[in-house]
């Protein structure tokens, strides 16, 4: 089974709004080389326990020396030992989370375990659990060293599911669920609020996910990596390292990776176009080469097109 119930933790102080806020940081890629937004949360976070505390933002693991790299996955071992009794822990659980983006919109999903037993991110993959897009490999070793030394998983990863219909999310008892926290996130990022699903909501969770698993769908594989591939790929490659040490590996804690899975069909989702600008360079020839590389051909209704615009600078000498 992909995906199933796992223990939890949060802090003790969850259900404290003012609490949360500092402790929850958003991590995403726009922030990635924006050292004005870090500087800002460490700012706001300031001494408080935090999330900050415990992890390698992408933007220092990209400018930090060695030495440097050393010095912070060291403290974020220290902090997680320190952090140690400030944890409430939810046993064999799953949450269901409601995103609400600073635009309004909401996401739905439920977070658990993903089996990394069924996850690969290799190009020629057929495992049920897929990356959606190329993994660099490079990026691997520095959070492998972050992971493989710590006391706590804190992921950030989203797989998708396809089910157009929406029948798992509108099949759980939301008004039956105990609320776990509810608070604004920091930076003018939205809110986020979480529910417990109880033990009728869980079964029927691991039911759909294992009719995805089943069904034959054209692609033939159940999750796709929509946010964290990296994340998840050095998860693997910490899981696969123990495989070769532990003999009863099946059974280890590190098989398992929290995750949130959400409906690819989620109206907040939006896939927006990919633009690339190229210099210095002679439209037409681009445009054939493209073509031997690719052999395009446009089909009408139902395949992918795309444009190309061409500008032509002409400069007037004095």
């Amino acid at each position: 089974m992909c995906f199933k119930e796992t223990d939890i933790l949060l802090p003790k102080e969850y259900n404290n709004p003012d609490f949360m806020q500092k402790w929850a940081v958003i991590a995403c890629d726009q922030y990635t080389s924006d050292i004005d937004y870090w500087n800002r949360v460490k700012d706001f976070s300031g001494n408080n326990m935090s999330s900050l505390n415990l992890m390698f933002p992408e933007i220092y693991l990209e400018s930090a020396s060695e030495e440097q790299g050393a010095e912070r996955i060291k403290s974020i071992a220290h902090n997680m030992q320190a952090y140690a009794n400030d944890f409430a822990c939810f046993e064999n659980a799953m949450f269901f989370v409601e995103r609400t983006l600073k635009n309004g919109a909401k996401r739905f999903g439920i977070v658990g375990a993903v089996d990394l037993e069924e996850y690969s991110y290799a190009k020629d993959s057929r495992a049920k659990i897929r990356s959606t897009e190329e993994t660099v490999l490079a990026r691997i070793p520095p959070r492998v060293k972050i992971r493989e030394g710590a006391d706590l998983e804190l992921p950030h990863v989203m797989l998708l599911y396809n089910d157009e219909h929406d029948i798992l999310m509108n099949g759980l008892k939301r008004q039956d669920m105990k609320k776990i926290y509810d608070f604004e996130l920091m930076q003018n990022s939205g809110g986020i609020k979480a529910h417990l699903l109880g033990e009728q909501d869980i079964n029927f969770v691991k039911s759909m996910t294992g009719k995805f698993e089943t069904k034959k769908f054209e692609s033939d594989f159940v999750f796709a990596v929509g946010d964290g591939n990296h994340s998840l790929a050095a998860a693997k490659e910490c899981y696969e390292n123990i495989k070769k040490t532990v003999p009863d590996y099946l059974s280890h804690p590190a098989r398992y990776a929290l995750a949130e899975i959400v409906n690819i069909y989620d109206k907040s989702l939006e896939f927006e176009p990919i633009y690339r600008i190229l210099f210095d360079v002679d439209p037409l020839d681009v445009i054939k080469k493209i073509n031997d590389k690719f052999e395009l051909v446009y089909t009408g209704a139902g395949g992918h097109k795309f444009e190309i615009i061409m500008a032509i600078i002409i400069m007037q000498l004095p």
